[in-house]
């Protein structure tokens, strides 16, 4: 389930804290219509469940950037920004 107008990412921190992009990124990023450009600021989500094990995707923030010498995407997520789906809604 992603929620509308969010890319998903993992966001569990790689080396540098680099959230490298998956297949569902690369996915969703197609769902949406969008094409990754360096510094590009994107709304996130990733999969997670509240206390009693329904779905509550977490939501984030970050900027995405191309490493040039190991050819891959990634995202910087503003550790500030974590939210659960359910707390937009309350």
């Amino acid at each position: 389930m992603r929620p509308k107008g969010r890319i998903y990412i993992y966001a569990g921190g790689g080396p540098c804290n680099r959230n490298r992009f998956t297949v569902g990124t690369v996915e969703d990023l197609g769902a949406e219509g969008l094409t990754p450009t360096e510094g590009m600021a994107l709304h996130f989500w990733c999969g997670d469940a509240d206390d009693q094990g329904n779905d509550d995707p977490l939501l984030f923030e970050g900027t995405i950037h191309f490493d040039l010498v190991k050819r891959y995407w990634y995202a910087l997520i503003d550790e500030g920004s974590f939210r659960h789906l359910s707390d937009d809604n309350e």
